[in-house]
């Protein structure tokens, strides 16, 4: 599995997303009630790093995440760390190809092998029929589908805001930091804006209401964060959060934020995280 990015051409701002104005350009998408913002972009060249990671994972946490997750061929720890999870109760977290609804059951998993390239050997991995976006463990579904709404954005980039309605509630990310280029690039989304980044910072907020910070990386290479999911998972009318922050285009982090376990002052609070690397 590799995450591929090709730049195509460099511009100092992408047209169409943020120009060279101190005028807030605001497009909003009456449709589904969200609106993305973008705003003005901190450019440089050389930047002191702001070297917290935030969130910090969680520990002691009866929720636990997975990912569809290759196992390291010389790590005899790992395989048997993740076997353990054929005896345990996981349910696949999922969107269903036809209704594209979001459903939570139990998953019948599986540990297969296919021959990979780069290592020149035969690899086991952990999988399930249904591919979920995470296994996860620890939540016990009330009901099978999980009220979920369309992300329109993925990426929110410094000077951006993105905002969503939830339960008749406005919430809003934005995202903040040194952008040191803007480019457009085929991903495996097609073709975007790809900014290089660093000290980036994500908060989140309810309208009218203080941010809270839930991210902070100090870089990434070939990659950014995304918004993978927003719904309700823990039943609780209010909104949830999958996000993937993996910082290097070989790896795959993806942390799973819930309302339920949000502290004092708090929108919500990271309670699992799924990490790993796929280098050739």
């Amino acid at each position: 599995m590799r995450k591929t990015v090709i730049i195509l051409s460099i511009f100092a701002l992408i047209a169409g997303s943020c120009g060279q104005t101190t005028n807030k350009q605001e497009q909003a998408e009456t449709a589904n009630n969200e609106e993305i913002v973008c705003e003005d972009e901190k450019q440089t060249d050389e930047v002191e790093l702001d070297m917290r990671v935030i969130p910090q994972f969680p520990e002691g946490s009866n929720i636990k995440t997975n990912v569809e997750i290759s196992l390291s061929h010389d790590d005899d720890r790992e395989r048997e760390s993740f076997k353990s999870m054929l005896s345990e109760e996981w349910y696949d977290f999922y969107q269903d190809s036809i209704t594209k609804k979001y459903f939570l059951k139990k998953a019948d998993i599986r540990i297969e092998s296919y021959y990979n390239d780069c290592w020149g050997d035969s690899v086991k991995y952990i999988k399930s029929q249904r591919k979920p976006l995470i296994f996860v463990k620890g939540i016990i579904p009330q009901n099978e589908e999980i009220f979920s709404i369309p992300v329109t954005k993925r990426r929110v980039w410094v000077g951006e805001k993105y905002s969503f309605s939830f339960n008749e509630k406005t919430y809003i990310f934005r995202g903040d930091g040194n952008t040191i280029k803007s480019e457009m690039a085929h991903t495996d989304d097609g073709l975007e804006r790809w900014d290089e980044v660093k000290n980036y910072k994500l908060y989140l907020s309810e309208e009218g209401k203080a941010e809270q910070l839930i991210l902070a990386i100090p870089t990434f290479e070939h990659n950014f964060m995304k918004i993978l999911w927003i719904g309700d998972l823990d039943g609780d009318g209010k909104p949830d959060f999958i996000l993937d922050t993996s910082r290097h285009y070989e790896e795959e982090t993806v942390l799973l934020f819930l309302s339920s376990k949000a502290g004092s002052g708090e929108i919500v609070r990271i309670v699992a995280s799924s990490s790993y690397g796929f280098a050739c």
